[in-house]
């Protein structure tokens, strides 16, 4: 092992990708989403569950750079119980965290948190029809309001299809609901090409449960709907506009993964399913293939492992990647593409820290593709004694450090010293290989490539 972990840093073409976990021996941590920032780095968002008392739970932002390296580990203390369930981008380079907000004699409500550009908070707000509201994803649309969906719970046991439009100051404009079959959930939704809105999720009645797909206006006025799937439970957990004008959709068909494709109208072009497996997330990539991922289980009833499926634009599988260990439980839930890079967030539950969940990052390339895996405990995180961009880096490093330091290469030699401060290299004549960046306490590897 040590001696293909050496060949991987002479190597640099070949570090391709990594699998890597966070969090802590003190709380519970439940990925949600991840996004790219302005930077080029990548925010995840998490649950921050306090494991001595579950009734304690904060939103987390974590920040790593493209090698996975911890940038910042920030929590948000708003209330004792707010979970997070949805994390999104925003046009003015901020971001909006949805989640959901317990109150002990009162329920649930829907929780919406925008943060700036610098991860501060601009406003919260809270949303909901009735006693008990969940949210599962939320959207911004074109000029700038905010669509959240979920479900809400108008009588004890009876749950209905939800979504609501806010501003882009979280100010409530309109909340909608929509029954299906009778009963009803929404898990995800895209704008559509042709304008308006397409939400997924599942309906069910007394007879039977069924995919539920629902296009909607600006208004929230339904357009049309449609049902799929006919395996007695199964649900849509993902949609996203494909680039013909249509649309995909991953979810579940009873125990299998399905991946279903619409034309622009709802209309059915083909679905496949792959057995022993689920889909959370589905991306279409520049090849116009489909990149899928879930989970997928083992024998062992305590066992599951990241799932991850390529398949091309008619549905037919290229390749699939499973990642995992033999007695924990893992489970993907969201996908970012970034050219010729696939980044896969998910969870992972082990006893190797005291039985708990910890976030679960993998980076692969175009064909599933990783290197090694490490741990990494977000407990107390200090701030970085420097960052770096980009790393590998080329004919350009920029550094900034918060103590003075020194680059060296990977045999020791003393390449250069650093003063406190920011930094713009020129490397355009460096050698390619490894070297090690030192400031304060902390030693960071980078790659420099021609």
């Amino acid at each position: 092992m040590k001696v293909l972990l050496l060949l991987s840093f002479l190597l640099p073409s070949l570090l391709l990708g990594w699998e890597k976990y966070y969090g802590d021996t003190l709380h519970n941590e439940y990925c949600s989403g991840i996004v790219k920032d302005k930077d080029g780095n990548y925010l995840i968002c998490y649950t921050n569950e306090n494991r001595s008392n579950l009734d304690d739970e904060d939103i987390g932002l974590l920040k790593v750079d493209k090698s996975g390296v911890v940038i910042f580990n920030k929590v948000y203390n708003e209330v004792d119980c707010i979970d997070c369930s949805f994390l999104l981008n925003t046009k003015d380079e901020g971001y909006v965290i949805s989640g959901n907000i317990f109150y002990k004699d009162k329920g649930f409500d829907i929780y919406l948190l925008k943060l700036d550009a610098n991860y501060n908070k601009k406003w919260t707000n809270t949303i909901g029809l009735n006693k008990w509201n969940l949210s599962y994803s939320i959207l911004e649309t074109d000029n700038n309001d905010l669509i959240a969906i979920g479900f809400t719970e108008p009588k004890i046991g009876y749950l209905i299809g939800y979504f609501a439009k806010v501003d882009k100051y979280g100010n409530q404009l309109w909340e909608k609901t929509s029954a299906g079959l009778g009963e009803s959930s929404f898990r995800s939704i895209t704008k559509a090409k042709d304008g308006g809105y397409l939400i997924t999720g599942g309906t069910h009645n007394q007879d039977e449960v069924r995919l539920y797909v629902i296009k909607i206006d600006d208004d929230g006025n339904t357009i049309w709907e449609k049902m799929f799937g006919n395996t007695g439970d199964d649900l849509g957990r993902w949609v996203e506009s494909t680039n013909d004008g249509g649309y995909i959709i991953t979810g579940m068909y009873s125990r299998d993964l399905c991946l279903l494709k619409l034309d622009a109208n709802g209309n059915k072009e083909w679905e496949k399913t792959f057995s022993e497996s689920n889909g959370e997330s589905v991306k279409q990539d520049e090849s116009e293939n489909f990149v899928i991922v879930g989970s997928k289980g083992t024998t062992n009833p305590w066992n599951s492992d990241i799932y991850i499926l390529k398949v091309d634009s008619q549905g037919n599988k290229i390749w699939d990647k499973t990642f995992g260990g033999s007695d924990t439980i893992e489970y993907g839930l969201n996908i970012l593409i970034d050219p010729n890079e696939y980044y896969i967030a998910g969870n992972r539950y082990t006893e190797t820290h005291g039985l708990d969940w910890d976030i679960y990052l993998v980076k692969t390339d175009k064909d599933g593709e990783t290197g090694f895996s490490s741990y990494v405990s977000t407990k107390s995180l200090p701030s970085p004694s420097f960052s770096i961009s980009p790393n590998p880096f080329s004919s350009r490093l920029s550094l900034s450090l918060s103590s003075s330091g020194a680059i060296y290469s990977l045999a020791g030699q003393l390449i250069m010293k650093l003063d406190k401060g920011k930094h713009s290299l020129d490397t355009s004549k460096w050698r390619e290989g490894v070297y090690i960046v030192k400031a304060g306490k902390e030693s960071r590897r980078i790659v420099k490539v021609n």
